[in-house]
């Protein structure tokens, strides 16, 4: 072999062991990237918090089998407006972090994702946009995103859930109507039982009342809210576990 041929077969060598590591290396990023899959279903969302890395994508999934909800970032860096049933919101992580996330439509709804940075070295510090994971239950955060109203569940007692409704500031609620199903009632915090409509004193901006429902059984009554808003329809209950 002559001087020059062999030359042109180290040359060749040597690109070809280049494009091999650069074909591993291409095919390591790709190989971390991965899918997470977050449910929404019953007035949650399951699992959360989750730690993903950065690259990754979260896909939401609405698995409730009648009601609406969103995906929404707290700063805004997201919104995947109303999911029916069924549908899908994939969002990709770029930055490490930790990422709050509520419901427009349920504000009692919360989630997180942690983003870690897999290439970090030991001497990483996280930046300020790193938050704590609220430990209470907040009024979600001013967005263009935001419904008319904010509904809040939480729990008052056997198979019973107290269910305050808030208009936004310079809002006021006028009236409440809802369609029960058989195995669910609604009344007053005093224990009085409500009809199927509630006409709200003049300038009322919140108000309350309790959904009672049969043990074992789920109750997720829609509610129309009337206000100076206009009108909104929303869910509250769910299934058996959030009764629980």
């Amino acid at each position: 072999m002559t001087r020059q041929a062999g030359g042109r077969v180290l040359f060749v060598g040597l690109m070809s062991a280049s494009l091999l590591a650069l074909v591993l290396t291409w095919s390591g990023d790709v190989a971390r990237a991965a899918v997470t899959t977050v449910s929404l279903v019953d007035f949650a969302f399951q699992p959360s918090p989750v730690n993903v890395n950065v690259g990754d994508t979260v896909t939401w999934r609405n698995d409730s089998p009648i009601s609406a909800h969103t995906t929404t970032s707290a700063t805004a860096l997201w919104d995947s407006f109303a999911l029916s049933p069924g549908q899908t919101f994939s969002f990709t992580f770029t930055s490490p972090g930790t990422y709050n996330y509520f419901c427009t439509i349920h504000g009692f709804m919360l989630g997180s994702v942690t983003v870690l940075d897999s290439s970090a070295t030991a001497t990483f510090t996280p930046t300020a946009t790193v938050t704590a994971t609220p430990t209470a239950t907040p009024v979600p955060p001013p967005s263009t995103f935001e419904q008319n109203v904010q509904v809040v569940v939480a729990k008052a007692g056997a198979n019973r859930l107290q269910v305050t409704i808030n208009a936004h500031t310079g809002q006021t609620l006028s009236a409440l109507a809802w369609t029960l199903p058989a195995n669910a009632a609604a009344e007053s915090l005093s224990g009085t039982a409500l009809p199927t409509g509630v006409t709200l004193p003049a300038g009322t901006a919140s108000t309350s009342f309790i959904l009672r429902r049969v043990s074992g059984q789920s109750a997720t009554p829609p509610i129309v809210v009337t206000g100076s808003f206009g009108t909104w329809r929303t869910f509250a209950g769910g299934g058996p576990s959030a009764w629980q």
